[in-house]
């Protein structure tokens, strides 16, 4: 059953008024049922809406339930930045994974001419032109901008998809 917002086009204010009323209210199989199908009709939708800020992409990326597209998206805007950007990226990840230690010495290394494109050959089925609103939001920004949102859409993998991300740096540009 798809809700008043849905039929006025409004996708996205659909699924967060069941998201608030599932955490508002007791637990029921009807609700769980009707969230979730309001999360799949949005997740139809989610990718040929314009994106409205950081928060807002965030919050598709992270209803994303293929570890590939969100891996695909990643790599997607990584190469759509400029050296420079990515410089900024990569120096913002070893910082967050590096800890308490600090950030490996190599990272302090680094410079524009390491910061390679990314292969897509794993990703041949999920094209830049699935996630064109979001690659037109993410061209928008600033480098600042591009280096915090990428670390909010790391903080969105999981454990796995994270090694992922790390092991892929190491191999084509950390090496």
């Amino acid at each position: 059953m798809s809700s008043a917002l849905e039929a006025l086009g409004r996708h996205k204010e659909a699924y967060e008024a069941w998201v608030s009323a599932s955490s508002a209210c007791d637990p029921s199989p009807a609700l769980s049922k009707q969230l979730e199908e309001a999360k799949e009709r949005w997740l139809k939708k989610v990718r040929d809406v314009d994106v409205e800020n950081s928060a807002d992409f965030l919050n598709r990326y992270a209803i994303l339930p293929d570890p590939r597209e969100r891996l695909s998206t990643l790599a997607h805007f990584w190469n759509e930045s400029s050296t420079q950007e990515r410089l900024s990226i990569v120096v913002r990840f070893g910082n967050m994974i590096s800890g308490p230690s600090g950030p490996p010495s190599r990272l302090s290394e680094l410079t524009t001419e390491n910061m390679a494109s990314l292969p897509m050959e794993n990703y041949f089925d999920l094209p830049i032109t699935r996630i064109t609103k979001w690659v037109a939001f993410y061209r928008g920004l600033d480098e600042e901008s591009k280096a915090a949102l990428c670390e909010g859409m790391w903080m969105k993998l999981s454990p796995h998809e994270q090694n992922a991300v790390v092991n892929d740096l190491s191999m084509f540009i950390i090496q």
